[in-house]
C-alpha cells in the first residue's frame, strides 16, 4: 500500500484519490451568460507556510482498487460522500529539513506525505513559488523494502504544477525526464475546465478551480501509456479534492477512479 501510495502521490503533488456508494456531482445546465463570476486564483492564494497542514480522508487501492465516481465540467460538485480507507496528511515544511535537500537547491517549499500512522515511509516533495507559477522539483523518501535508504527522483525540467493567475481555460504543458532505469518521459498537459463550489467532508468551499491533468508516460523502447486526474482547488486552502482515472483510461469524464481523495480537515 505505501508503495503504491508513494509512487502516486509524489508524481502528483504533489503531485498529489470500490467506492460502496457513488460519489455523485450534479449536472448543471447553466450557460456562461448565467454562470456566477469566480476570481481567478493567485499566487498569494496557494498556502505555503512551514507548519500548514492538510488532512485528507481517501480510497485504499488494495482494498478498494477502483471508485466509482460521477462528475462533470459545470458544477457545483459535492465530494462529501465516499471512500475513507486511509487517511493521508500533507504538512509544509522548511526545503532545508526535508531528506536529500541538497538535491533540490531552488526549492523554496516543502511538504511531508504520509498516511496517517506510517510516517517512517514518509514522501518529501520540493517546491517553488512564485507569482507567476508553482514548480515540482521532485521528491525524496525512504524507499520501500530497503532498510531505511533515502530513494530521491529530481524533475528535470521541474514541472509546472500551477500557473497564475489560475483561471477557466488556462491551459500549459510540461516535458520531463524522469530518473528511472531505464529513464522514462513525463508528458503533462494541464487545463482549467471547470469553476465554482466544492463540498467536502471539511465543508463548502467557494471560488474553486478545476484543473484537468492528463500524464503520459514513455519508455525508452516508445511505448507508453497515459491517465487522466483532476484537482480542485480552492483559494487560501489549495487541492480540497483530487480523482485519478485508470491507466489508459480514454474517456476524460471516466466513471472509475484510481484514487479518490477529499479534504477533511486543514489548517489556515
Amino acid at each position: 500500500m505505501t508503495k503504491t501510495r508513494t509512487l502516486i502521490v509524489a508524481v502528483l503533488l504533489m503531485a498529489l484519490a470500490a467506492l460502496l456508494v457513488s460519489a455523485g456531482c450534479r449536472r448543471g445546465q447553466s450557460s456562461d451568460s448565467t454562470r456566477p463570476s469566480v476570481r481567478p486564483i493567485t499566487s498569494a492564494d496557494v498556502p505555503t507556510k512551514p507548519g500548514t497542514m492538510r488532512e485528507y480522508v481517501s480510497n485504499d487501492p488494495p482494498v478498494n482498487p477502483f471508485v466509482p465516481v460521477e462528475f462533470d465540467f459545470e458544477g457545483p460538485w459535492d465530494f462529501s460522500e465516499g471512500p475513507i480507507d486511509s487517511l493521508v496528511v500533507v504538512t509544509m515544511i522548511d526545503p532545508k529539513k526535508g531528506p536529500e535537500s541538497a538535491r533540490f537547491p531552488k526549492a523554496t517549499i516543502a511538504s511531508i506525505i504520509a498516511l496517517k500512522g506510517q510516517e517512517q515511509t514518509a514522501t518529501v516533495s520540493y517546491f517553488g513559488k512564485s507569482d507567476s507559477e508553482y514548480l515540482s522539483y521532485g521528491q525524496a523518501g525512504r524507499k520501500v523494502g530497503s532498510g531505511g535508504q533515502i530513494a530521491s527522483n529530481v524533475f528535470s525540467p521541474p514541472e509546472t504544477v500551477l500557473k497564475f493567475p489560475l483561471k477557466q481555460g488556462l491551459t500549459w504543458s510540461d516535458r520531463i525526464t524522469l530518473q528511472s532505469t531505464p529513464p522514462m518521459r513525463m508528458d503533462v498537459v494541464r487545463k482549467v475546465v471547470g469553476q465554482g463550489t466544492v463540498t467536502v467532508p471539511a465543508g463548502k468551499f467557494e471560488n474553486c478551480m478545476m484543473v484537468q491533468i492528463k500524464k503520459t508516460l514513455t519508455k525508452s523502447s516508445g511505448s507508453s501509456t497515459s491517465s487522466y486526474a483532476y484537482e480542485w482547488y480552492a483559494p487560501k486552502v489549495g487541492i480540497v479534492a483530487w480523482i485519478a482515472g485508470r491507466r489508459d483510461e480514454p474517456d476524460p469524464l471516466f466513471k472509475e477512479a484510481t484514487f479518490f481523495e477529499r479534504l477533511r480537515n486543514y489548517t489556515k
